[in-house]
């Protein structure tokens, strides 16, 4: 499902027929999610969750994803309305919500602070004092409990919404779009609360329960997240902005969406064209010289010669 959806604009015919099969069986359902979680497999130690902090300290929540999550910029966090906010994120040094300007200016403040450093462990409030803007939490650095994605059931339910929001490969239909959609943002709330409260390591703002069906009501129907059955684009928007929001630990596939959709993705209202401003010449990785070195012909034959950062990926709009 997931890529007979990517592939679909450059091949629709073939790639619809994909999606109406898969449509017609059994995918993953609520609680099926499909990943690598270390506590089940022995010996399986993700090391390099640490190591993803601990190379660049400086990560934080960015004001994009702030405004996904919150309904003002209250630094108590009164305004926030999805509980995946305080599972992805934390206070800054002082307990305050304060996110990072996604698009910064000259006149942005600084950022320093520590708050990926291993003493937390034991000193939780010890997040540097110059510690500014809401980390990622810290807890995700945890190498033994934090799963490697793959797909999940939140993410199945996003794109069986897709499908019913364009009519790729079956018939439009808005409801049914709406309601998987509804069931996509519920899932992944569940899902992402349910990976806090199985993290033996995770003690400081620890959820005690899944969010009550009162709770994720709500979220679905808050302003920013509700769907719109009579305004199709507008609702695909919501749609690929939930897929962004739950692929916090899938870069890789957010890269794809982003490129797939054309950059159909949340922005930053006061700069939007940054990104695609500053990175836009960024399309794909290239292979290693070893290739070239010892696969010439394949590789000259995959990539006519021209194997560079800003070639387009064959999905791309």
């Amino acid at each position: 499902l997931r890529y007979a959806v990517t592939m679909y604009d450059k091949d629709p015919a073939f790639a619809g027929t994909q999606i109406a099969e898969a449509m017609s069986k059994p995918l993953l359902a609520d609680g099926e999610n499909m990943g690598l979680w270390p506590a089940d497999i022995p010996g399986l130690v993700f090391d390099m969750h640490a190591w993803s902090f601990s190379a660049n300290q400086y990560i934080r929540l960015g004001t994009t994803m702030w405004d996904q999550m919150s309904n003002n910029d209250n630094t108590d966090g009164s305004g926030i309305y999805d509980p995946r906010c305080k599972i992805f994120f934390e206070p800054n040094n002082a307990g305050q919500w304060v996110a990072y300007p996604q698009n910064p200016t000259a006149t942005t403040p600084s950022e320093g602070g520590d708050p990926y450093n291993d003493q937390r462990d034991n000193d939780w409030t010890n997040k540097g004092a110059n510690c500014k803007y809401s980390p990622v939490n810290y807890y995700f650095k945890d190498k033994n409990y934090i799963p490697e994605l793959m797909i999940t059931a939140a993410q199945v339910h996003l794109y069986k919404a897709e499908v019913y929001n364009r009519g790729l490969g079956v018939s439009k239909d808005a409801n049914a779009a709406m309601n998987e959609y509804e069931a996509g943002v519920k899932a992944s709330c569940n899902f992402w609360t349910q990976i806090a409260m199985d993290c033996p390591k995770w003690v400081v703002a620890k959820p005690t329960s899944l969010p009550s069906a009162g709770e994720l009501v709500a979220v679905v129907n808050d302003p920013k997240v509700k769907y719109n059955t009579g305004d199709e684009a507008a609702s695909l928007k919501k749609i690929y902005t939930q897929m962004w929001i739950d692929g916090f630990r899938q870069p890789w596939d957010i890269w794809t969406l982003y490129r797939r959709t054309g950059g159909n993705l949340p922005k930053d209202p006061d700069n939007p064209s940054y990104t695609e401003n500053n990175y836009g010449i960024y399309h794909r990785y290239t292979y290693a010289a070893t290739e070239q070195d010892y696969n010439s012909d394949n590789w000259h034959a995959a990539m006519g010669g021209s194997d560079t950062y800003d070639t387009k990926i064959w999905l791309e709009k």
